[in-house]
């Protein structure tokens, strides 16, 4: 099979509302990068991505440049040699958008490793918005005279995960630990399921741990003293400004730990404003039982059985977002308000409705429980689960290629440090 010649684009963002770059300060750009005339593609500005997008003809200059210039996720991807399959294969810089009222989120990228990414032939992707988390699902035509892992060569990484500095730095460094057991060369899949996700899943909840240990504790001096301030006024003290003092600390200490946790609610609950998503109905569809189960109105068809609801979910996003001319930022938004718009009044009534006090109180009561929220709002037991989801559903290969993938080619990747120096 001829191999495809690959034109690899760094996008240089610049702010919205400021002075564009004119062509000199483009070109200047890159004499400071030490791009050569012969190593570059194209150079033009992009208003609507407010970029400026460079074509270069090297892969590693691409990689390099990045790293030096996008820090956080970019910075992650690299460093682990992780690839944008989207931009890479594609050729494509369309970022995926998902647009709410007064805000705007770009979609998850799926990354894969390099040694993967050479025996991928083709990747279609399907741009799906949810409202709190966003993905792109892909399709991969592989060749079939290659051998490789199945399902073990792509990553996907969520990128409110590393918005926390300290906490993305010190997830990297424990990463770089788990690649060090001998389990990694001996078998992959092994090593994934056993060693990653666990470790993965009890990082974050110590983090949570360790918060909330942390509030606990001054919470409790706070809980002492207003016991003993409501004593005191029960016997005719005149301390209700102390009294309301500690209240408002107390109330503080628990906007700070919602704070902490992304200020995201309830899997199936919506903030005002937000448009219906899959997401929300996938989690609506599961969490009802026969009785109260979400249900779907297509037409005068009412669809309350969870396979056909599931099959009607799945098919509406996928031919909404299958051509390539469709999957736009108003395409998108269109296919949620359709969604939205297939429910009946009260159905959406529930799902926009405001959040109020009390289902705030619950999720920072929750933050202690089995069902506590991730560090971007989503639960543990999402995240326990969360890659093999991907694995097993998204990025799913054809079923007659499944035997041409095994646990024989076990390529590690050379350890490279973490570009902040952690």
């Amino acid at each position: 099979m001829e191999k495809r010649v690959r034109v690899n684009t760094l996008k240089v963002t610049f702010k919205r509302g400021s002075k564009e770059p004119t062509d000199a300060e483009m070109f200047q750009f890159c004499r400071e990068q030490h791009f050569k005339p012969e190593e570059i593609y194209s150079v033009h500005k992009d208003k609507e991505l407010g970029a400026i997008m460079i074509k270069l003809k090297n892969e590693n200059l691409m990689r390099a440049a990045i790293q030096a210039l996008q820090p956080g996720l970019k910075d992650l991807t690299t460093s682990m040699h992780l690839k944008d399959v989207a931009n890479v294969r594609n050729g494509s810089n369309v970022e995926f958008t998902f647009h709410r009222a007064g805000s705007a989120s770009r979609l998850d990228r799926f990354y894969v490793s390099a040694q993967f990414l050479d025996k991928v032939v083709e990747i279609r992707t399907v741009p799906v918005a949810f409202s709190d988390h966003s993905a792109v699902v892909m399709k991969f035509l592989v060749d079939q005279s290659a051998l490789c892992q199945r399902g073990r060569g792509y990553w996907k990484l969520n990128s409110s995960l590393l918005n926390k500095d300290d906490i993305s730095c010190r997830y990297v460094v424990d990463f770089y630990q788990l690649k060090d057991r001998e389990i990694y060369t001996r078998n992959r899949s092994t090593w994934w399921n056993t060693v990653v996700k666990p470790k993965t899943q009890f990082f974050f909840k110590n983090e949570s741990r360790i918060f909330n240990c942390r509030i606990n504790s001054a919470k409790s001096e706070l809980y002492a003293k207003m016991y003993d301030l409501a004593a005191e006024r029960r016997n005719g003290a005149d301390n209700r400004n102390q009294l309301q003092e500690v209240k408002s600390e107390l109330m503080r200490m628990e906007l700070d730990r919602l704070k902490f946790y992304g200020s995201r609610f309830p899997q199936t609950s919506m903030l005002e404003g937000e448009k219906l998503s899959v997401f929300h109905v996938s989690n609506q569809m599961h969490k009802g039982c026969d009785g109260s189960q979400f249900q779907l109105r297509d037409g005068d068809d009412l669809i309350t059985d969870s396979k056909r609801l599931k099959k009607k979910i799945e098919d509406f996003f996928t031919g909404t977002f299958q051509a390539e001319d469709s999957a736009s930022l108003e395409s998108s938004a269109e296919a949620l308000r359709d969604v939205s718009n297939s429910l009946d009044l009260q159905q959406q009534q529930e799902l926009v409705r405001p959040i109020d006090e009390a289902e705030l109180k619950a999720v920072v009561a929750g933050a202690a429980k089995k069902k506590s929220p991730g560090p971007d709002g989503i639960s543990y037991e999402f995240y326990s689960v969360y890659f093999e989801i991907r694995i097993r559903e998204i990025g799913e290969i054809d079923a007659i290629l499944a035997e041409k993938f095994r646990d024989s080619e076990k390529i590690e990747r050379p350890f490279v440090p973490w570009p902040c120096g952690c």
